[in-house]
């Protein structure tokens, strides 16, 4: 890459990161953050809070979707692979993770796992957080390209 281009590409950069709705991006997720920790703070006064609510429903309850949803975010953010012509279309690849995500929540609800102490809830989480990773992998990938990568 010449040194031209490397500079143009800079400047492209950062005017996307200098943009009006990264800018606005970033004050959503911020607010957010801090109004879901206020959140959390007054429950933890008056009753239980989200933090409580969800490891409580996760663990003995059976919500093995959260766990699910987790390995399929990590298979997708952090393992990127080459774009293949064997890469299920986008769309479709999402709507079928939800509809697994959607038959694992009715499984938590409707399918009674004995539960024996908590060596079985831990290995049907680690096993959804196993499979969810695969598919998260296989079915929606973040693609890269040598554009991506950094040249040194």
């Amino acid at each position: 890459m010449s040194q031209k281009e490397h500079i143009t590409r800079q400047e492209k950069i950062r005017d996307i990161i200098n943009s009006k709705g990264v800018q606005l991006t970033q004050i959503v997720v911020i607010v957010t953050v801090i109004g879901l920790i206020l959140y959390d703070i007054y429950l933890y006064a008056y009753t239980d809070t989200i933090s409580e609510v969800i490891h409580t429903n996760a663990v003995w309850d059976r919500y093995f979707v959260l766990t699910w949803i987790w390995g399929v975010m990590s298979g997708h953010l952090f393992l990127a692979r080459k774009k293949s012509a064997k890469t299920v279309p986008e769309g479709i690849a999402i709507l079928l993770l939800i509809l697994i995500s959607v038959i694992i929540q009715c499984l938590g609800f409707f399918v009674e796992i004995p539960t024996e102490g908590e060596t079985l809830n831990l290995e049907m989480h680690i096993l959804f957080l196993v499979i969810g990773t695969v598919c998260g992998y296989f079915l929606w990938p973040q693609h890269y390209t040598k554009e991506n990568k950094h040249d040194n």
